[in-house]
């Protein structure tokens, strides 16, 4: 799916489907789900996610938030909770962006900032095998399982470097992300490059991966054909 942050002017475009009530789990969902009426856009009022709007650099990060008063139910305390909430990533623009568009790739109408791609770990390996294959380079952001998308998208932009994260608890409520998928985000600049990665390395590493299987194979002796059922046969 196709990703792009933008100033509020951008919505007022006649095209854009703008969702009032909405979150980036769900509009990732229509996205990839819905394909033609998946091509929507949300404001800074339709996005119901505050860690979204947070990550987007939609809002500016209220206390409540950098606090980790929204960590409280899955942490031990307070300080566990501000601690947590350190680690997870957002835009700080100087100018708040005023919303936000998603679409399937090949359906995008407009310049996406990042390309996000949901995978089993299968898929991911040949995704990092494409990333490594240039300039050996390799997967380092921190793994929180925490406003998973939101914040791989502001890392993303924000390093020009993809993303791996293990989808959070909305990803999976109101994204419907499947209990086998990781997600991936690709700033757009860099996915020609890993693409082509992932081309060169199936001359040794094609998806999906082939089992080896060159050795003989053994069966209990009970399970095979004794002698004399084969001087019979």
């Amino acid at each position: 799916m196709a990703l792009r942050l933008l100033p509020a002017e951008e919505l007022a475009v006649d095209k854009v489907k703008v969702l009032r009530t909405t979150c980036l789990c769900q509009m990732i969902a229509l996205s990839r789900y819905q394909r033609d009426e998946g091509v929507v856009a949300s404001s800074t009022e339709g996005n119901k996610c505050l860690w979204a709007e947070v990550c987007l650099g939609m809002v500016r990060e209220p206390a409540r938030l950098r606090d980790g008063d929204l960590n409280r139910s899955f942490t031990k305390d307070e300080e566990a909770a501000r601690i947590l909430q350190t680690h997870v990533a957002a835009l700080r623009p100087d100018v708040l962006n005023g919303g936000v568009r998603t679409a399937a790739l090949d359906l995008a109408d407009f310049d996406p900032d990042v390309v996000i791609i949901y995978v089993t770990p299968g898929q991911a390996l040949k995704v990092l095998l494409g990333l490594s294959y240039a300039k050996g380079e390799v997967i380092d952001n921190p793994i929180t399982g925490q406003a998973a998308v939101c914040q791989s998208v502001a890392r993303a932009i924000d390093t020009g470097s993809a993303i791996l994260e293990v989808p959070c608890a909305g990803d999976r409520m109101w994204g419907l992300v499947q209990d086998d998928e990781l997600v991936m985000v690709i700033p757009i600049g860099r996915l020609s490059q890993i693409v082509e990665g992932i081309k060169v390395t199936d001359a040794f590493s094609p998806y999906p991966f082939r089992p080896f299987l060159r050795w003989p194979a053994l069966f209990p002796p009970e399970f095979e054909p004794t002698r004399s059922e084969l001087e019979k046969s």
